[in-house]
């Protein structure tokens, strides 16, 4: 009888926490009967709750119903405080699965459980709250992928609320467990956010040198000219209008100059102005490019990698499961042996929104030596200062200064 509750108390508790990003790594940091005692109290909950809204809950609800489609005077003599009605105790979805499982299993049919001995009516209802708890636990964390992706669709904001706060619970797992990771865990989402800002930017440059207008072309540009000088004409006929009945210079408006108000000095100033914003646009992609986040893996032999984390391990009990790291690498090359300055060898002509398996790098973790965040900027500013004592680094020399 103790099983009947037992299995389905941890199935329900293990896949309430797997479809949960920040619980189903929680319980990978337990090993052993821990993992099975965090089920068994969330699972325990679950049923709980269960219960009380299947069987006490629903058949509740039908006296209060059954109640209120009482005329006024049946009302009074019919009583809230009395115990649950057998016909509403039959509307109860555990007496219904329980009268489907024993129809199922014998020749005679019955339409209540409750002609039957206490000791099939209670096997019978941990059967019904069983099945139905593991049915419900699995709907509940489709229902929740579902309405996230749903979510992400109609309000974006909302969604990214949600998702930056699972994030930052993930996060501290990871900080707590194995700091390396939540380091290069910090940098994968920097490197994104920076890649997606950038690609808007690089979006916006080649839409102008190909049609040379931020516009859909450049006639529309032309007809947003028209439009616009036209508007200024309009403003300045009522400027003039308004200046005729004033006294006084002072409180006479100032007109829009010929610039704004002719259609052919309008649509050069509009040209004029999109040239200077893609300028802009240009130097802020290369400092972007500079300031962008890589991590700075170095080996235990002096071998250092550039790149973006792509995968890491989950967090266990003792640290990390997975003893590697996946990397898409930018650079690749080696600490000086004596100041361990560093020195590129490779550089690695891969696009970050679209490359194979064949160009990541596995790094077994026991071969790591250090992790930390990398930007040209930073190495810039860095060189600068030892440049005062002539020991410019190889990187500068030979990637960033051509």
């Amino acid at each position: 009888m103790i099983a009947l509750l037992l299995i389905p108390i941890l199935i329900c508790g293990i896949t309430i926490l797997k479809g949960h990003p920040y619980e189903s790594l929680k319980i990978g940091t337990y090993k052993g009967w821990p993992i099975y005692l965090y089920a068994i109290k969330n699972g325990t909950i679950f049923i709980f709750f269960i219960f009380i809204i299947s069987d006490l809950l629903i058949p509740l609800f039908s006296e209060f119903s059954k109640f209120y489609s009482l005329s006024p005077e049946d009302r009074k003599q019919f009583s809230l405080f009395t115990f649950i009605s057998l016909e509403s105790k039959e509307l109860s979805p555990l007496n219904i699965i329980s009268v489907f499982l024993y129809n199922i299993n014998h020749t005679e049919n019955i339409i209540s459980i409750f002609s039957l001995n206490d000791e099939e009516k209670l096997t019978l209802k941990f059967l019904s709250l069983s099945f139905l708890s593991i049915a419900l636990s699995t709907l509940l964390v489709k229902l929740k992928l579902a309405s996230k992706k749903i979510l992400s669709k109609t309000t974006p904001r909302l969604a990214s609320f949600f998702q930056e706060r699972d994030n930052a619970k993930i996060a501290s797992i990871y900080k707590e467990k194995s700091p390396s990771d939540f380091l290069l865990l910090q940098i994968t989402d920097t490197f994104v956010e920076q890649d997606i800002f950038i690609s808007q930017i690089s979006n916006n440059i080649s839409h102008y040198e190909k049609y040379r207008t931020f516009s859909k072309n450049i006639n529309t540009l032309k007809d947003k000219a028209i439009l616009y000088a036209n508007m200024n004409k309009t403003i300045n006929f009522f400027i003039r209008i308004y200046d005729r009945f004033c006294d006084t210079e002072e409180n006479r408006l100032r007109e829009i100059e010929d610039t704004y108000t002719k259609y052919k000095k309008m649509y050069k100033s509009l040209l004029e102005q999109e040239y200077i914003a893609y300028q802009e646009m240009c130097y802020q992609v290369r400092v972007e490019a500079e300031d962008r986040t890589y991590a700075l893996i170095t080996l235990n032999s002096r071998k250092i990698y550039i790149g973006v984390p792509i995968a890491t391990g989950k967090p266990d009990e003792e640290g990390v499961e997975n003893k590697e790291v996946l990397i898409l690498p930018s650079f690749s090359g080696v600490r000086d042996e004596k100041k361990l300055f560093i020195e590129l060898t490779n550089m690695y002509y891969i696009n970050h929104d679209d490359y194979t398996y064949t160009d990541l790098i596995a790094i077994p973790k026991t071969q790591i030596n250090s992790v930390s965040a990398f930007s040209i900027s930073t190495h810039n500013l860095v060189d600068k200062n030892m440049s005062k004592r002539n020991e410019s680094s190889y990187f500068i020399k030979n990637y960033v200064k051509n």
